[in-house]
């Protein structure tokens, strides 16, 4: 089976994830973000990606990595009081980083990442919120993470 085409303007866009070493893809809904986030991901050479999103989005997610990577890795998500899965590829909703037993799981997130995705991260703006320094450290800084 031929690998799913990506449109042009995707292209580029993946080829500017996979340039820079921290940027906002903000094209409008149904462009196809998540697939430039996924090839941006192999263009970069990232064997290990973590993704961070809403509960929602999780499973499609972890579909959309299975249908676009081109770099051959195993996809997992976190689920509920469990620890992170030993894939390439870790899917984590947003709600699991910041539930009453969370750091729990932040030992098995503990890695080097090669690219983090943070799905709708308008969900990220106020650097009090539980789900802001879960993903970015206490002080919202970019050396931080996952504290």
């Amino acid at each position: 089976m031929s690998a799913p085409q990506v449109l042009p303007f995707q292209r580029v866009g993946s080829q500017w994830l996979a340039a820079t070493e921290a940027g906002i893809l903000a094209d409008p809904m149904r462009m196809g973000k998540t697939i430039q986030a996924i090839r941006g991901s192999d263009l970069a050479g990232a064997r290990h990606v973590l993704v961070a999103c809403p509960a929602i989005a999780a499973e499609g997610w972890r579909r959309e990595f299975l249908r676009w990577q081109q770099v051959d890795r195993s996809v997992g998500i976190v689920t509920e009081r469990a620890a992170a899965p030993a894939t390439d590829v870790v899917i984590v909703a947003y709600n699991r980083l910041t539930a009453a037993d969370s750091k729990a799981l932040y030992p098995s997130l503990r890695r080097k990442w090669g690219v983090l995705v943070n799905d709708e991260a308008q969900a990220l703006k106020n650097p009090q919120s539980k789900r802001t320094r879960a993903i970015y450290g206490a002080n919202c800084d970019r050396r931080s993470g996952l504290s």
